[in-house]
């Protein structure tokens, strides 16, 4: 509500305008919420999703040439050798609320950074899975956090997957 409430300061003060009922251009709370409620029609406050700048600015033809490109270079490759990794364990660093147009499906912030993500399914087109890679972000790890991981079916049965959930440390950010 406050970034509500700076926005509006910072556009009296920009055009000139002043108004007395606020102390110093900054409505209150109240102010901000009526508003809402005279024009329920048109705007509503959200939960809004951080987006980072960099995805923020892919067009719908970055992505179609994306693709395109992905089909011919697939064309030739077993489908043992594609993998797909799917991560749904995150970390939403300050989702805030917003006043967004009324009908706006999936509101974002343009933000510098955003969630992170954990990466915790790796699988080819063929239906194989590979265990999953857990990193702890920590100085020194305890036994009971890498004792008894999954082995076998339906994870990958080849001498490369045959220990299991590998297990590592970091004290730091990992961008590999």
């Amino acid at each position: 509500m406050n970034d509500e409430r700076m926005f509006i300061k910072h556009y009296l003060d920009r055009n000139g305008r002043g108004v007395s009922k606020f102390r110093n251009n900054l409505p209150r709370k109240n102010f901000v919420y009526s508003l809402l409620k005279r024009n329920k029609s048109v705007a509503a406050q959200r939960l809004a999703s951080n987006i980072n700048r960099a995805r923020a600015c892919l067009s719908r033809s970055v992505i179609m040439d994306y693709f395109q490109n992905l089909k011919t270079i697939i064309e030739n490759v077993s489908p043992t050798h594609i993998f797909s990794y799917k991560s749904n364990l995150c970390d939403e660093p300050g989702k805030s609320r917003g006043i967004f147009r009324r009908g706006v499906k999936y509101p974002e912030r343009i933000v510098n950074h955003s969630k992170s993500a954990t990466s915790i399914i790796c699988g080819s087109a063929d239906g194989v899975l590979l265990p999953p890679y857990v990193i702890y972000k920590t100085d020194c790890m305890w036994d009971t956090w890498y004792k008894n991981g999954p082995k076998n079916a339906p994870y990958c049965e080849n001498s490369c997957c045959s220990h299991g959930t590998p297990y590592a440390r970091t004290n730091g950010c990992t961008d590999s």
